[in-house]
């Protein structure tokens, strides 16, 4: 885990450079003290937005990331004591389904993280960092995960109808759930989900591996396989239907794949190069087991490997 950079949580939003190098995540932790008889929260600290060549990639709270976290991966940091030490931490993660996706950055390609801590301010916070890390993982780039998130309002026993303005969706997270009743989704004309919010909650909290259940949010999961093609899509429309007991606004955070051709020939290229080095090393060296496994594994004849 390499840091990349840091910055004072109170002097406003912090623009936090990403470095040269391969990476399978970035992760976010913010560290400090509250001011006497006050409480930071996740809430406080604002929306996340990721750059990738200038363009955005991520746009989601910090609170959401880490219900989206806790369903990808496990438990999050999140603790914060009245006039006492918080720790909040968060991550953006380059593979969605387990693929050995990275992300590969360059100088060139301006790749930074920004948080806006909209509700940070010195009457809650006596002192806090942000820093930032990357995860180095060699690999090859096939795409941005784009997480972007959406809000409907639905009036009591409304319906909502919304087509999703983006494609290859891959997962669809669903927080903030009161009364949310029912969840249609469509994917391409043909229906892919029919279920009650409860249902989905019940299903997702198995599903997801978490921990402990959620109650706060649940993850429909379009890409169930990995597999390239499951994950193209043209038109995923969602239909939501809010109970009798009230208006319900969800907030939906969509995951889509942004496919990156010229970055993935260019860091397999990498790999392979770098993997060549530390091969020919160990052959110079006389340590030829691990290049005649390698070759192996490969396919290679085993009387080529030797």
């Amino acid at each position: 885990m390499l840091r990349h950079s840091t910055a004072n949580i109170l002097s406003g939003a912090a623009n936090l450079p990403v470095n040269s190098g391969q990476f399978s995540a970035l992760f976010l932790r913010v560290s400090g003290t509250n001011q006497a008889a006050q409480t930071l929260t996740a809430a406080n600290l604002g929306n996340i937005t990721a750059f990738y060549k200038g363009r955005p990639f991520t746009s989601v709270s910090f609170a959401d990331l880490q219900i989206v976290n806790n369903m990808d991966g496990g438990a999050v940091e999140s603790a914060s004591a009245a006039g006492g030490a918080f720790t909040f931490s968060c991550l953006l993660l380059a593979s969605r389904n387990h693929d050995g996706n990275i992300f590969d950055v360059t100088q060139a390609d301006n790749c930074q993280v920004t948080i806006d801590f909209s509700g940070v301010t010195a009457v809650i916070v006596a002192s806090g960092t942000v820093e930032l890390y990357g995860i180095p993982t060699e690999g090859a780039m096939r795409y941005i995960p784009q997480l972007f998130t959406y809000q409907p309002s639905i009036a009591a026993s409304g319906t909502d109808v919304r087509q999703i303005p983006l494609e290859n969706v891959a997962q669809i997270y669903f927080t903030t759930l009161t009364n949310l009743s029912l969840i249609n989704v469509d994917k391409d004309g043909n229906a892919y989900t029919q279920a009650s919010a409860a249902a989905l909650q019940a299903f997702s909290n198995i599903d997801t591996q978490v921990e402990t259940g959620l109650t706060t949010g649940f993850m429909v999961n379009l890409n169930r396989t990995g597999a390239i093609s499951e994950a193209l899509s043209d038109d995923v429309k969602l239909t939501l239907v809010a109970g009798s007991g009230g208006a319900a606004a969800p907030y939906l955070i969509v995951c889509a794949i942004d496919f990156t051709p010229e970055k993935f020939v260019q860091s397999a290229n990498a790999v392979a190069n770098a993997a060549d080095v530390r091969f020919q090393k160990k052959a110079q060296a006389g340590k030829t087991r691990p290049v005649t496994v390698a070759k192996l594994v490969s396919g290679a004849p085993a009387s080529s490997a030797q």
